[in-house]
């Protein structure tokens, strides 16, 4: 009986936390690693935002870009090549613990010398300011990591070298690979879901 309701409970804060009418993508994560370790715990699947108006409303972002000096990772950073400062806002209901860039594959893939790893074979980091690189530079709510509802983060991508914009995140689509635009991931299902049910069961041990 209690493993039922723990069950049910898990479900409920699944269906809360996760994107509704989620766009599913298959990832491969590998290395060589390049600043930091790339570890995304949903592998083999992720979760992809982009545009409000080509992605569902549980996927929703705004997003453009400027030219900026600042580093991220300052062991590779090239001093010849301006970097990005990406702005992204969550136009979801959601709060979102962990997100991803991929750069684009195709034919001519881009690249960025602040990637801590690869999806499925294209350059990705995780946007956050924890280990050598720290791609997350503000966030315009709270600084705490989490990509919470209305909140705006900026996010530096170093030495940014392709053919399309470093912030195309126009269309559902395979990320990496034949990619032919860059990428924001989540893992999926979102792992708020099983820290909220963690939570539940230290309280009820605590009992």
């Amino acid at each position: 009986m209690k493993i039922k309701i723990l069950k049910s409970v898990f479900t409920m804060l699944t269906m809360m936390v996760a994107p509704a009418g989620a766009t599913i993508v298959s990832i491969s994560v590998s290395g060589p690693t390049g600043c930091d370790l790339l570890l995304i715990p949903s592998a083999p699947v992720a979760d992809e935002l982009g545009f409000s108006n080509t992605f569902p409303g549980g996927e929703r972002i705004s997003f453009r870009s400027e030219d900026t000096t600042l580093s991220a990772c300052s062991t590779t950073d090239n001093p010849l090549i301006m970097n990005k400062l990406v702005s992204v806002t969550n136009l979801q209901t959601i709060t979102i613990s962990d997100l991803y860039y991929v750069v684009n594959g195709g034919p001519s893939p881009g690249t960025f010398s602040n990637f801590d790893g690869f999806v499925n074979g294209s350059m990705t980091m995780k946007i956050d300011a924890i280990g050598d690189n720290k791609p997350l530079w503000s966030e315009s709510i709270a600084t705490d990591g989490y990509f919470q509802p209305g909140e705006t983060w900026q996010f530096i991508v170093q030495d940014y070298v392709s053919t399309v914009p470093v912030d195309a995140f126009y269309s559902p689509q395979t990320v990496g690979g034949t990619d032919t635009l860059p990428s924001l991931i989540v893992p999926e299902p979102t792992g708020a879901a099983l820290g909220l049910l963690g939570g539940l069961l230290l309280l009820r041990r605590r009992r």
